[in-house]
C-alpha cells in the first residue's frame, strides 16, 4: 500500500478523515470491500478486537484472524466502550449509530458486528 492513496468512496472519507491518511493499508484491505459488502447486499458482518481505556479511538491493526483491532478512548464499564465502539463505527461506514449493532460479544473483547444501510 503506497502512502497517500485515497478511497473513491466520498461519504466514507468524510466520516473517516480523521485517521484516512494513517490507516490507508489497513482500508483498503479491510474497509473498502465491507463498504462494497454493504452497498451490495445492504448488510454486513465482521469480528473486530477492542483494546478499551486507550489513548484514543481509531482503528490500529489487522489480526492475523481478519478481524479488525480498535482501540477504544472508553473503559470496559457500564457498556461505555461499546457505545463509544458503535458511534465510531458508525462514522466510519457514514451510518446511523442505530445501524450498527454489536451481535455477539457484548461483555468481550471479541465482537461480532452488524451494520445495515440505511432504507
Amino acid at each position: 500500500c503506497g502512502a497517500g492513496t485515497f478511497l473513491p468512496h466520498k461519504n466514507f472519507i468524510a466520516g473517516c478523515m480523521f485517521f484516512l491518511q494513517r490507516e490507508t493499508c489497513i482500508m483498503q484491505q479491510f474497509i473498502t470491500p465491507l463498504l462494497a459488502e454493504l452497498a451490495s447486499r445492504q448488510t454486513v458482518v465482521f469480528p473486530v478486537r477492542i483494546h478499551p481505556h486507550a489513548k484514543k479511538t481509531e482503528i490500529t491493526e489487522i489480526l492475523e484472524d481478519g478481524s479488525l483491532k480498535i482501540s477504544v478512548k472508553a473503559p470496559a464499564e457500564s457498556g461505555r466502550a461499546n457505545v463509544e465502539l458503535i458511534k465510531f463505527l458508525s462514522k466510519c461506514f457514514d451510518v446511523l449509530p442505530s445501524q450498527v449493532s454489536i451481535i455477539s460479544g457484548t461483555a468481550a473483547r471479541r465482537k461480532r458486528i452488524r451494520i445495515r444501510a440505511s432504507a
